[in-house]
């Protein structure tokens, strides 16, 4: 049997993306009241343009540094700014936790 390496490869990155934005949700929810994650999925879902990067977590937090540390929680290590493959990790999470409205259980 042949196994594909780009398929373990995005098998891989999907592992990664995956778990880390449950890191995220779950920092999300240690960091803000039900009352405030409540408003920013209103305030999420309320923008005309769901593409144009922004999200409300930051109203209440400074969400760069939650997702910093659900990184560090999973990688324990930071981030390499520099590599490509980490930002798309990263956006990628945060893209994924934001559709889930910060819910892991969607």
């Amino acid at each position: 049997m042949k196994i594909s390496v780009k398929n373990t490869e995005d098998q891989l990155m999907n592992f990664m993306v995956n778990n880390l934005a449950v890191k995220f949700c779950d920092v999300i929810h240690e960091w803000l009241t039900d009352d405030e994650l409540e408003l920013v999925v209103a305030r999420n879902d309320a923008r005309v343009d769901k593409n144009d990067g922004v999200c409300h977590t930051n109203d209440f937090c400074d969400a760069n540094m939650a997702m910093d540390e659900a990184w560090n929680r999973m990688f324990q290590n930071d981030i390499d700014l520099s590599s490509d493959d980490d930002c798309t990790i990263w956006n990628a999470a945060w893209d994924l936790a934001q559709f889930k409205n910060f819910n892991t259980n969607k």
